[in-house]
């Protein structure tokens, strides 16, 4: 499983989750839907940059295999 940390928009504290793995023939460019840990509701995360659909700030992911 990948750890992703992201800021979350409506608390704006940083949230750490963790989401399988995929198949490598996904899109870099694909967002997919997390609940939010720190408000529950739904954000779309970019899972290769950790960036939030909609965020101007770079997001970086932290990968337990790394």
């Amino acid at each position: 499983m990948a750890r992703l940390i992201f800021r979350c928009a409506r608390t704006g504290m940083n949230v750490q989750i963790e989401m399988p793995e995929k198949a490598p023939t996904d899109h870099a460019d694909s967002y997919e839907s997390v609940t939010c840990p720190a408000c529950t509701r739904i954000h779309l995360i970019n899972k290769t940059t950790g960036k939030m659909l909609g965020d101007n700030e770079k997001r970086d992911v932290v990968n337990g295999e790394k």
